[in-house]
């Protein structure tokens, strides 16, 4: 999970680094803030439509059901190096 200020910015470019690293983004769009609130709906948008992060509302996420995920690609990575 990304959250944190300057979303125009130092998130949305940790964002795409996490992206190019296959990561799966949870940004929620409640936990993120720009100096301009226009701005921070363009982060928003490019990082849902173009590095496909999910950004509903931090209520709405259920994490539990990422940290399955989570754990099933750490135990397939753990294998694929042993």
């Amino acid at each position: 999970m990304i959250a944190g200020f300057a979303g125009n910015n130092c998130v949305l470019f940790t964002a795409n680094d996490a992206y190019m690293r296959d990561y799966q983004l949870i940004i929620p769009a409640d936990c993120t803030a720009s100096n301009e609130s226009g701005d921070n709906d363009n982060a928003l948008r490019q990082m849902q439509e173009v590095l496909k992060a999910d950004t509903r509302s931090s209520s709405d996420i259920d994490f539990s059901e990422y940290r399955k995920e989570s754990d099933a690609r750490a135990a397939r990575l753990g294998s694929a190096t042993n």
